[in-house]
């Protein structure tokens, strides 16, 4: 509980909420593509994995392309706009989800491996202890 007036309170939040919400002018849409890049006035920009081969909304504010959510109106990304064209400009916590994930695969695989290795190994106890059901 914070004792203050909401009125106040919001009255010093509005500029915060007005900065991320789409303002309804903003009819510039794009497709990021399935690679996750989104392309815009010759360069490409990193987009989060759960919005790859989804369409998003832009917004240029001098040389800051603001990147938004189409449903939620929220920002998603923001990049720095170079001034020559051909880049591709990368945010590395785009790619975060994606590094886990390959994480995950290489420790299942491993895991996979290891039981694999082993299946002689339990057949032959198996056969030791039960007689021949293998």
């Amino acid at each position: 509980m914070t004792k203050q007036q909401p009125v106040k309170l919001f009255a010093e939040e509005q500029p915060l909420l007005n900065r991320t919400l789409v303002s309804p002018q903003i009819t510039n849409r794009r497709l990021v593509d399935k690679t996750g890049l989104l392309s815009y006035a010759g360069n490409k920009y990193s987009m989060p994995r759960t919005y790859h081969r989804k369409q998003v909304a832009m917004l240029q504010e001098k040389y800051t392309l603001q990147v938004f959510d189409v449903d939620s109106s929220c920002i998603i990304a923001e990049h720095q706009i170079p001034e020559c064209k051909g880049h591709i400009i990368k945010n590395a916590h785009h790619y975060q989800d994606l590094k886990k994930s390959i994480q995950r695969k290489n420790n299942q695989i491993e895991i996979i491996t290891a039981a694999i290795s082993y299946a002689p190994i339990v057949r032959i106890w198996a056969r030791s202890k039960f007689g021949t059901f293998m």
